[in-house]
């Protein structure tokens, strides 16, 4: 019975089935799509530490800086607990606006709140006019540290802005025997957001390294081991701690 059946294998036209080439590259490709998506996984965390993430050990500072309402309560929080000292608000009136009453600046709002929540008037400062870019922010900053004698001051960050904050500090602020402590901010994480700001970051980090830092260092001599601070530049009054 089985001997009238007929041997398929043994047909002059079979030959076993296999995948074409242009099937072999797709499955080859999904293969290395689903492999880089792996090692993304595992290694995003580790790799957005080591490039864009900084955060430094707690400890007393002489002032925290903050830029925003958002950070009011983080603030206060740190003037109570007996972390920081005072409260410098990075903000203040345009120039043409400097004179204004009241002042028009958002910096008043944010001390409103400060004092609501419980911070001492006395221990609020603010610049005296908003600075028009990185740096004359990064000038007016120079001189509040040294007519206020400020030894050390923590500043919040986003965490992908966070490593950021600490090369911008080393660059211009550390010879002058200041420390930062940097705090990345806690709360949801918007992801779309994130890798926007990191796309950002990149292009600020570039312009900091190639435009900003060098007007900076032929102002000041940062990089010079030999300079020395001076406490008594004529633009100490830029700045002004009520």
């Amino acid at each position: 019975m089985t001997e009238s059946l007929p041997r398929i294998r043994s047909h002059p036209d079979y030959s076993p089935r296999t995948a074409s080439p242009a099937r072999r590259k797709w499955a080859w490709l999904a293969a290395g799509f689903l492999l880089c998506a792996a090692a993304v996984f595992l290694l995003a965390d580790p790799l957005f530490n080591a490039v864009f993430y900084y955060e430094s050990p707690p400890r007393h500072v002489d002032a925290v800086f903050i830029d925003s309402l958002g950070e009011v309560d983080s603030a206060a929080r740190a003037v109570s607990d007996g972390v920081a000292d005072r409260v410098l608000i990075q903000q203040g009136p345009r120039p043409e606006y400097r004179d204004a009453r009241p002042p028009i600046s958002p910096h008043v709002f944010i001390e409103e709140e400060l004092i609501a929540a419980g911070v001492p008037a006395g221990k609020i400062g603010h610049m005296r006019y908003m600075p028009y870019d990185i740096v004359e922010g990064h000038r007016l900053l120079r001189e509040w540290l040294l007519s206020n004698q400020i030894h050390s001051y923590m500043v919040y960050a986003a965490p992908y802005n966070s490593r950021f904050k600490k090369i911008t500090f080393d660059d211009t602020f550390a010879h002058l025997g200041v420390d930062i402590v940097v705090r990345p901010v806690e709360g949801r994480v918007i992801w779309r957001k994130q890798m926007l700001g990191m796309e950002n970051l990149v292009l600020h980090y570039l312009w900091w390294k190639f435009v900003d830092l060098p007007k900076l260092r032929d102002e000041f001599g940062y990089g010079n081991e030999n300079n020395t601070p001076d406490s008594t530049s004529s633009a100490v009054s830029t700045l002004d701690l009520n």
